[in-house]
């Protein structure tokens, strides 16, 4: 079975807020396989959430909590423990000349976890193949 790293994009729409038609509807698609999430992927979500409320954006915060609380306290996802051997791969990482944090925490936690990166970050993956990263992201076609 697949062991799978969500990126924040299929994360998103588990707490209700849309990404794309795609991703939206990928959850069904996606949950024969064994899905982890990342701590860092649920703070860039409450980032993303908290960006829309201050563009006046109605979200009702108790879906939010609801949701929250189901996708953190259900077994339905695995929550991956970071080490230090991660964080400083990240920095290796973004230090290499991509600027988004959480996408380098993200991969270096599916390297060292042996997971594969689900993500819809097309510059990202062009960025890990042109620094001659070992590739180990995933797209919604690869695994449909």
């Amino acid at each position: 079975m697949k062991r799978i790293l969500l990126d924040t994009s299929f994360i998103l729409p588990i707490l209700g807020i849309s990404v794309s038609k795609e991703v939206d509807e990928s959850s069904l698609k996606i949950s024969k396989y064994e899905l982890y999430i990342s701590r860092f992927s649920i703070l860039e979500s409450l980032r993303i959430i908290i960006r829309l409320l201050r563009r006046g954006v109605e979200i009702p915060i108790s879906e939010i909590e609801y949701r929250l609380k189901a996708l953190v306290e259900s077994n339905r996802f695995k929550i991956t423990v970071e080490n230090s051997k991660i964080l400083s791969d990240a920095l290796k990482i973004y230090l290499l000349g991509h600027n988004d944090l959480i996408d380098c925490l993200l991969y270096s936690t599916a390297i060292n976890l042996n997971l594969q990166f689900l993500t819809i970050d097309e510059e990202f993956r062009r960025f890990i193949k042109r620094v001659g990263l070992k590739d180990v992201t995933i797209t919604l076609q690869d695994i449909l």
